[in-house]
């Protein structure tokens, strides 16, 4: 099973930039599937609440379209199933950590002879109405983004049964899951 993986704002803290116009760029030209840790490209961003509500361990970060933000204890649980597939770069709240996750693994896995794909007028494709995905490009995949049009699809990232398990397993607070195939 895929499920699409999406921060619950239902009562939980939402976070932004401190500074917007820098640090917005940062996220929009880096984080596209090449690894920043190991080149030296990373430094720590800053956010602040931009909603108050209970401490989350996946808020909303309203900085920047398809970027995960966890807690450090979420990442410290996550981290061994997330593997070689994401990078795991630290955000600042103030004094407190968090880690914005890179998601390096890109795969295409679309399947589009079974999907329903949204389309403008002019027949540009911008979406999914229903998506189905080529089940042996995805196997041991925990966490990962697709392709639509030869473009990353960024604004969704899809979770695998695993970690979906492993979040509700230790309550971890602030997921929510949205059933694909």
């Amino acid at each position: 099973m895929v499920w699409e993986l999406e921060s619950n704002t239902e009562g939980f803290q939402t976070f932004q930039l401190v500074e917007f116009e820098e640090s917005s760029i940062v996220f929009a030209e880096m984080f596209n599937g090449v690894e920043l840790i190991s080149d030296h490209k990373w430094n720590p961003v800053y956010v602040e609440v931009a909603d108050e509500g209970m401490e989350s361990d996946y808020p909303h970060f309203w900085g920047s379209s398809g970027v995960p933000i966890v807690s450090e204890n979420a990442k410290i649980i996550l981290e061994d199933v997330l593997g070689n597939e994401v990078e795991f770069l630290p955000i600042m709240l103030g004094e407190k950590i968090y880690y914005a996750i890179h998601i390096i693994k890109h795969l295409d896995a679309v399947d589009r002879t079974k999907t329903e794909f949204r389309q403008l007028p002019s027949g540009l494709i911008v979406g999914f109405k229903k998506l189905h995905f080529i089940q042996n490009v995805i196997e041991n995949h925990n966490i990962f983004k697709v392709y639509l049009n030869n473009n990353l699809y960024g604004t969704s990232i899809f979770v695998s049964d695993v970690l979906k398990e492993i979040v509700i397993k230790h309550q971890l607070k602030g997921f929510k899951f949205k059933q694909f195939s």
